[in-house]
């Protein structure tokens, strides 16, 4: 037996290590693109589940509080003029 580096055996042996390797690393690159694919699949199901079931509730909701808020309005300038039709009759 020879003494021989480890590159020397590895240039030695290339096809025993090379397509091992090779098949690891298309089955690990394939896996890869596989959980991409569910990944993607999962986000597109909660986004289609937002806009069938969230935002029009958020829109409803929305609705309300502005008119909600245009009554407010309306309450606070009927108090607005009522206050200096009052400070008018005071001075």
């Amino acid at each position: 037996m020879q003494d021989s580096t480890p590159f020397a055996w590895a240039v030695d042996h290339i096809q025993l290590i090379g397509w091992p390797a090779v098949c690891i690393a298309v089955y690990k690159f394939a896996r890869f693109l596989d959980q991409m694919q569910h990944r993607a699949a999962v986000v597109e199901d909660n986004v289609n589940s937002m806009a069938s079931n969230h935002f029009p509730h958020m829109e409803a909701s929305l609705n309300s509080i502005d008119e909600t808020l245009q009554r407010q309005e309306t309450r606070w300038e009927a108090w607005l003029t009522a206050q200096a039709a009052h400070n008018r009759k005071d001075s």
